[in-house]
């Protein structure tokens, strides 16, 4: 399998970018959902990917993805997102 790069713009020095994604299951009745902090350079300062049980649209398990990462990122303390 070849897997292509896809280039992210960078968040300005001392800033951290969040990315969060979502994916759902119909056949097994929950979504998983994911975030991925860097910093501006790149570089993965955190990620986390749980699984949420329930039947999600894929808007909502989009919207679930934000909700959690921002919690995420408060968390961590992280101010300049």
């Amino acid at each position: 399998m070849v897997l292509s790069q896809i280039s992210v713009p960078l968040p300005p020095p001392w800033f951290f970018k969040l990315n969060v994604d979502a994916a759902i299951s119909k056949n097994y009745n929950f979504a998983g959902i994911g975030a991925v902090i860097r910093d501006s350079s790149g570089a993965l300062v955190a990620c986390f990917l749980p699984t949420v049980q329930g039947f999600f649209s894929p808007h909502i398990a989009e919207c679930l993805a934000l909700r959690e990462g921002l919690q995420f990122v408060k968390n961590l303390g992280m101010l300049l997102i």
